[in-house]
């Protein structure tokens, strides 16, 4: 920035109005390191600029980044900075009636399979049924009915749940017993077994000494 150069003498048409000037201004020193610090300014600005810019170049995708990292899991670092085809480690001997899952569990990674949120009911059970019956369409159809009707139906789904939970409860009872009754005939079953074979050594150790106590019967022979 230049000074303002100003007129020795009076002018034909001098300003009335006062100018404040800033010293910043005025002073060279001052002006200088004013100018720094704005050229100084812009150029951090500018290094911003690029830096964004290089982040941009270097942004993936969350999707993106998962499989890079499944892939390090399933081949190691080295296999997938070298960008090996991983479709050609997996060969299958087609003449061999193998299926395609049985490949080698490789740990700490857990394949998911299946449908997500499919449970299986049993043909016979009636409880289930009443109570899908009765709450699948609750999310979906607006139903016009009054509070009381509201309240009878919804008393309704709760008795059957509290119905199915006291048959789950029982199921888990009767397979607890079932199994507390299979371990007692087990053990009914070994120590039978053992007294048997008891019985049994004490009659062959009895045996052995009636024929060690026995006295021998002397014998003469003729020459």
């Amino acid at each position: 920035m230049v000074a303002r150069k100003y007129k020795k003498g009076k002018s034909k048409y001098q300003s009335t109005q006062r100018e404040v000037r800033p010293e910043v201004f005025a002073d060279s020193i001052s002006r200088n390191q004013l100018n720094d610090t704005i050229i100084s300014g812009e150029s951090k600005r500018q290094e911003q600029l690029l830096k964004a810019k290089q982040n941009q170049k270097y942004k993936v995708s969350k999707l993106a980044t998962a499989k890079e990292q499944q892939k390090i899991r399933l081949y190691g670092k080295k296999a997938v900075s070298r960008g090996r085809d991983y479709s050609s480690k997996i060969k299958i001997d087609e003449s061999k009636d193998i299926p395609n899952l049985n490949r080698s569990i490789i740990p700490g990674i857990k394949i998911k399979r299946g449908k997500k949120g499919k449970k299986f009911i049993d043909d016979n059970d009636t409880l289930v049924w009443q109570r899908l019956v009765k709450t699948v369409g609750d999310k979906y159809d607006q139903i016009n009915e009054s509070k009381i009707e509201k309240d009878r139906r919804l008393e309704e789904i709760r008795e059957v749940k509290r119905k199915e939970i006291e048959q789950k409860e029982q199921a888990k009872l009767q397979k607890l017993e079932e199994k507390k009754n299979e371990i007692k005939n087990k053990a009914s079953l070994a120590r039978s077994l053992r007294r048997k074979n008891k019985r049994l050594g004490m009659r062959e150790a009895n045996e052995i000494k009636d024929k060690q106590d026995k006295p021998k019967k002397k014998s003469v022979s003729f020459a």
